[in-house]
């Protein structure tokens, strides 16, 4: 029991650095954006994020149609035949 509470700890404690990480990352980002802003540009990093988001989205969307594997399109062609 002494090592799984052990190894709880220890995740919980990357967790916990790795939240203050992105907390950390964002704000820098929330600054570059404040400081393009200002300027009166759009952060050209914030553009290259939102096109990638935008082609992600687009990607999970049509990978949720069902596929088939390479074995059911063999025994297709194979009964086609």
């Amino acid at each position: 029991m002494a090592f799984h509470n052990a190894l709880a700890a220890h995740h919980d404690q990357v967790c916990a650095e790795a939240d203050a990480e992105r907390a950390e990352h964002a704000a820098e980002n929330a600054e570059k954006a404040a400081t393009f802003a200002a300027m009166g540009k759009e952060d050209p990093a914030a553009q290259k994020a939102a096109k990638k988001r935008a082609t992600s989205d687009h990607a999970s969307e049509s990978s949720t149609a069902p596929t088939r594997s390479p074995l059911a399109i063999r025994r297709g062609a194979a009964a086609a035949k």
